[in-house]
């Protein structure tokens, strides 16, 4: 159980998942995840073992897995992994569309195909039906969930996979960009001035700076940089400084390590004096 809990698992520190009475995720990037995810990206985008059922949980770094018998399309039994977590895959996906341009021929295909594979996925994960109109356009994990179907912090690691895609000269349809831009927005609450976790349940009511910082982001890779929404999850940063560990005085999903990520790709964007008031702070 304890390997479930607080991103124990990986090189990185620990970010949790923002929805109340689920299990948390681990968000290292360790060396163990990247192997882990670009192995099951190139040999069929869903992990080792296939869809199916699995006994156990495994952390490796920024994803959830299920290690154990899952079984094949024919109903047979088979060792294996099983992807449960999707943005791990969008993870991967980030680092192979950088690291494309820089890589030699004799590997650059199989990075391509990794890519389109990763790329499908996500196609097909973000078009998959949702029970709640208002969560079309986002992502949300492969385990069904109570409350949603899409979350914030999912929808932006695949916002930055369709972009680093995109800025490699991988086919991203606008309207994908679009329908999950439109998500974003829908996250954004005007009373709090930043983007909350999810649009029903607890998540509704989750603020934290990871989540300001994802929303920023989120906007900036649309294309929408120095909006309204923008600015002002910009100055919610600013009004819970990272200046003490793990004391954001907000709810008990504010991850330290998780908001600093997003935050720091966040004010840079907006740059001037919401970089300028972040950074020092951050450092120190």
């Amino acid at each position: 159980r304890k390997k479930m809990r607080g991103g124990r698992r990986g090189g990185g520190g620990g970010g949790g998942r923002e929805e109340g009475g689920e299990r948390e995720k681990g968000r290292g990037v360790g060396g163990g995840f990247h192997q882990c995810q670009c192995e099951g990206m190139t040999e069929g985008g869903m992990g080792r073992g296939g869809r199916g059922g699995g006994a156990g949980h495994v952390r490796r770094g920024g994803g959830e897995e299920r290690e154990g018998k899952g079984r094949d399309e024919g109903g047979k039994e088979r060792e294996g992994w099983t992807l449960v977590c999707r943005e791990g895959s969008a993870m991967a996906g980030v680092m192979l569309g950088e690291v494309y341009g820089m890589t030699g021929s004799r590997n650059q295909e199989s990075v391509r195909a990794a890519i389109e594979k990763g790329l499908l996925f996500t196609r097909q994960q973000q078009a998959q039906r949702k029970r709640w109109p208002d969560d079309r356009g986002g992502w949300r994990y492969l385990l069904p969930s109570v409350a949603i179907d899409a979350d914030l912090s999912l929808t932006a690691w695949h916002l930055m996979f369709y972009r680093s895609a995109k800025n490699a000269r991988f086919d991203v349809s606008p309207q994908q960009m679009e329908t999950a831009m439109a998500y974003v927005e829908r996250c954004f609450d005007s009373r709090r001035g930043s983007f909350a976790y999810g649009l029903r349940g607890y998540g509704r009511n989750s603020f934290s700076r990871s989540m300001a910082g994802a929303g920023i982001v989120s906007l900036a890779l649309g294309g929408k940089h120095q909006t309204e929404m923008a600015q002002r999850a910009g100055r919610f940063v600013l009004d819970h400084p990272f200046d003490r560990f793990n004391r954001g005085g907000l709810t008990r999903e504010d991850r330290f390590y998780y908001g600093a990520y997003y935050c720091s790709q966040a004010m840079f964007q907006l740059g001037g004096e919401y970089w300028e008031r972040f950074y020092p702070i951050l450092l120190e």
